[in-house]
């Protein structure tokens, strides 16, 4: 659905009509004068006539189209409006995007199809305007991780994932309310690389002058505005977070992890991280070794596997696991 009160006053109507141009041409089943009124927002019936008829002023009658429901259905012929606009940068990055989560949740054959149906629309786009949106989505997709997962999530302010990704195309810089852990907000200049998606989502970013990235909660961003300064780029997103086990940042560590005999099929089809190596020992056992850094990240997974992993190295992992056991112990393991 379209946010008609996002668009420019004076370019509304001239918007509306092209909008429900492209709605109609959209579907071969047709659209029902509720499905049109919910894409403009939720209209006035007499609003979508009126579109209707300009439209069919236009590009000739629309085609009313059988069906099993009471509610009437319209599409609109094949004609050369109905290939206004391809697909835009977000629209082809969101699809790959969406792809790559699929194929990471061992689903290649809903990837597939979701890709296919992405070429199919560029390949409809003007050559000059698909030149320009591939570019732009190509920094969108470098600018954006993805560790996407199910389950709970923080509520995100409408309109902060569109703000930093539109700071993040044109390298400006971004001012941001922010609230710390202990509650108290303050406005900071920052300098995008990107976005990631992890049990929360985070923007990646530098403070102008530091030498340095950190990462920043995006449910911890009160307010966000695009600036009309323009930054350089100093940080690639892939190369800053290369060595992260999740999203945390600490020491790079050397890691060894046993995964008993009886959990090692499963574990040795699990990727802890890119530089990891195995091999099965003579009891059956995995050995998984790779070199990353976020260690509450590391503890916090590690205990999903209960007493089925053993931690080698390094200790400070080690030590971490075996006190969140005792605190958890402490915590949960007295009897009411």
């Amino acid at each position: 659905m379209i946010a008609m009160n996002d668009l420019p006053t004076r370019h509304g109507k001239l918007a509306e009509g092209l909008i429900l141009l492209r709605f109609l041409a959209a579907s071969r089943a047709g659209r029902t004068i509720t499905e049109m009124r919910q894409e403009l927002g939720g209209c006035g019936r007499r609003k979508i006539e009126r579109l209707m008829r300009a439209i069919e002023s236009v590009c000739g009658l629309l085609d009313e189209v059988d069906s099993p429901d009471r509610e009437k259905r319209w599409r609109l012929p094949p004609t050369p409006l109905t290939h206004i606009g391809g697909p835009t940068a977000e629209e082809m990055a969101e699809l790959d995007l969406s792809a790559r989560a699929l194929a990471d949740q061992g689903l290649p054959h809903r990837a597939a199809l979701l890709r296919a149906a992405g070429m199919k629309l560029a390949a409809r786009a003007p050559e000059k305007s698909l030149r320009r949106a591939e570019a732009d989505a190509e920094a969108l997709l470098a600018a954006e991780g993805i560790a996407m997962r199910p389950g709970p999530r923080v509520a995100v302010a409408a309109g902060l994932v569109e703000a930093i990704r539109e700071a993040v195309l044109a390298s400006h810089l971004l001012e941001v309310r922010y609230r710390d852990a202990a509650g108290r907000a303050r406005l900071r200049l920052l300098e995008p690389c990107g976005l990631i998606y992890g049990a929360r989502p985070y923007l990646l970013a530098a403070v102008p002058g530091k030498p340095d990235t950190a990462v920043w909660r995006l449910d911890r961003i009160e307010a966000c505005r695009v600036t009309e300064q323009s930054f350089q780029p100093r940080f690639q997103l892939a190369e800053q977070m290369r060595d992260c086990f999740g999203v945390g940042r600490d020491e790079v560590q050397d890691v060894v992890l046993r995964f008993s005999p009886e959990v090692a099929v499963e574990a040795a089809t699990w990727r802890f991280h890119p530089s990891q190596a195995s091999e099965s020992e003579a009891d059956g056992s995995l050995l998984v070794r790779f070199r990353a850094q976020g260690l509450i990240e590391m503890i916090h997974h590690l205990t999903v596997w209960d007493a089925s992993v053993e931690v080698l190295a390094p200790t400070a992992l080690r030590e971490g696991l075996a006190g969140l056991g005792r605190r958890l112990v402490a915590q949960h393991g007295r009897t009411t």
